[in-house]
């Protein structure tokens, strides 16, 4: 389940955009300040894609000062679609060029099983990304809004809230923030349902349908529980290699629908490794020893209470004389397939299902 969130987490961050305004300097230069936030929502029909924000970010601006940013990719101008918004909700459909996401993120209802239900809220405040999780504390069925307070903070506005149990982004922040007498909560905020928003843009509710088909199928495989891959660290002689053979366990997950994951990663790094839960170590050797860290991480592996099946590469045309027959080195290079790099990912048969 930690990696199923985190997986939405990443989806989320990918997703969520920052609203800019542009201004020029008194020489003409442009600069941009943030205000707001918003994500993307649907593919346009051009190669662009749709992006819902909070009206009132927008509305005192001229349509060619409005720009969306987006996390690791960079600034694009954006084109107000008056026809597709809905300015009494708060809702503003803005439109980009030349750039699609991996994925969208599909919209759901709000429904009274969603009070007191977790949701997670993500954005710009203050110009800087972060993340809310939080509750439904209210469902305001007369106005299409909810209370959460995992809106929190201005710069929010614009931005999903995504409900974890139905798997839908629920409502769009839009601030209005209030206090509230509850023991841990000292303030919730204001977000704005959907339905008015499909009634006025008649496609969208077939655009949602693939949307949500799409992201039902990444969050149903990743709450499959992984099957852990160690792929040993390197000398640096061997890094491009060891991606090589990543990127190749990574080709062979997508293709078998395998839930792969790679250690050690950012999150998992050697130290806190448990070989007894991998299914397979692999390792790459050469003529250095690497201070015995190749030697290390194999007895691991090897001690494991539930040893993982064990592969281990050397260059075939790595001369082993070189290497001291005392030296607990040449034992991993005597047990190794002395064999092309093709040939060793051949070798790599644990990965069918």
């Amino acid at each position: 389940m930690i990696e199923a969130q985190t997986k939405i987490s990443q989806e989320l961050e990918k997703v969520t955009v920052k609203i800019l305004i542009r201004l020029k300097d008194v020489e003409g230069h442009d600069s941009f300040i943030c205000k707001g936030s918003g994500f993307l929502i649907a593919p346009a029909d051009d190669s662009g894609s749709y992006v819902l924000t909070a009206h009132h970010c927008i509305k005192d601006h001229s349509v060619d000062d409005i720009w969306v940013k987006i996390r690791f990719k960079g600034n694009f101008r954006a084109v107000f679609d008056p026809k597709k918004s809905v300015e009494g909700c708060d809702i503003a459909v803005l439109k980009i060029l030349k750039h699609r996401p991996e994925r969208y993120l599909p919209l759901g209802p709000i429904a009274e099983k969603i009070h007191d239900r977790e949701v997670i809220a993500t954005g710009y405040p203050d110009g800087e990304w972060r993340e809310y999780s939080g509750k439904v504390f209210a469902i305001d069925k007369n106005n299409h809004q909810i209370e959460t307070d995992a809106v929190k903070k201005p710069g929010q506005s614009g931005g999903p809230v995504y409900h974890c149990a139905t798997r839908r982004i629920i409502a769009l922040a839009k601030g209005g923030f209030k206090p509230y007498f509850d023991r841990d909560v000292t303030c919730v905020g204001l977000a704005t349902s959907f339905d008015d928003l499909f009634e006025v843009w008649s496609d969208l509710r077939e655009l949602n349908v693939a949307i949500a088909k799409s992201w039902d199928q990444l969050v149903q495989f990743s709450e499959t529980p992984s099957q852990l891959v160690y792929l040993a660290e390197v000398t640096s002689k061997l890094e491009d290699c060891r991606e090589e053979i990543k990127e190749f366990l990574e080709q062979q997950s997508r293709i078998n629908k395998l839930n792969l994951r790679i250690l050690p990663d950012d999150t998992c790094p050697y130290a806190k490794v448990d070989f007894t839960e991998c299914r397979l170590f692999v390792q790459l050797l050469d003529d250095e020893t690497g201070n015995g860290y190749p030697q290390l991480q194999y007895d691991r592996a090897e001690a494991a209470n539930r040893r993982p099946i064990i592969l281990q590469w050397r260059d075939p045309d790595l001369e082993l004389e070189t290497v001291p027959d005392a030296d607990s080195h040449r034992k991993l290079l005597d047990n190794s397939m002395a064999v092309i790099i093709e040939d060793f990912k051949k070798e790599i048969v644990c990965l069918k299902k």
